[in-house]
């Protein structure tokens, strides 16, 4: 369930003004994307919604009590949410725009906890939201894909992007979800990386420069 190096991989995108925002904490602690009702939140029929429940193999992972649930989101969960909605909110003040973008890694095999494992699992899914990826920002991210030579899809294996929720609906915000296969740029058994993450890295970068320039 580890983001491998995805702090890595945006590393260089501060030179074009971007801002990252890296979560230090497992999602195994809380997952901040996901819904904090259950009736909104898909994976909670897995038992991974915003406190996990459950392992990625179907196995009990723990028994919370509501208490304890409660006390995981105020620690991790609500204040992890509130900076970054605070930092959407500076980045509009400052820019009157805001772009998202959403880096995960996953690995080449499905996991059992995965609800939609049909599809493709190409090198780079791209998921996108019909109100918040406009399609020039999906075609930024195919373009610098295809010319790095590598292999994408949309919203396989993974759909959708992230916006916090205060921010729905807001044309001003865009977001897309990079999901990176892990093989792409790690030997999955060792997590060690190899040279293709230069190549992951200078399109995470890339992408960002690109925003900048159309700002």
């Amino acid at each position: 369930m580890t983001d491998h190096r995805t702090d890595q991989l945006a590393s260089g995108v501060g030179a074009d003004g971007a801002t990252r925002m890296i979560n230090g904490w497992s999602r195994l602690a809380v997952d901040p994307e996901r819904f904090l009702d259950p009736a909104e939140e898909e994976m909670e029929a897995v038992g991974m919604g915003a406190v996990y429940t459950r392992t990625s193999h179907g196995r009990p992972l723990r028994d919370i009590e509501p208490s304890q649930r409660a006390d995981l989101l105020d620690r991790h969960f609500h204040p992890y949410y509130a900076a970054l909605t605070a930092l959407v909110g500076d980045h509009l003040d400052q820019h009157g725009r805001c772009v998202l973008i959403d880096l995960h890694s996953y690995p080449r095999d499905p996991l059992p906890y995965e609800l939609h494992a049909a599809g493709p699992r190409p090198q780079i899914g791209i998921g996108t939201d019909q109100h918040h990826t406009p399609t020039w920002l999906r075609q930024q991210v195919v373009d610098l894909a295809t010319d790095a030579g590598l292999r994408n899809a949309e919203n396989s294996p993974f759909a959708g992007t992230f916006v916090p929720t205060g921010y729905l609906g807001d044309p001003r915000v865009s977001s897309i979800m990079l999901e990176i296969r892990r093989g792409t740029y790690l030997d999955e058994a060792t997590a060690r990386p190899h040279d293709g993450e230069v190549r992951i890295r200078d399109l995470v970068s890339s992408l960002a420069e690109r925003l900048a320039a159309a700002a």
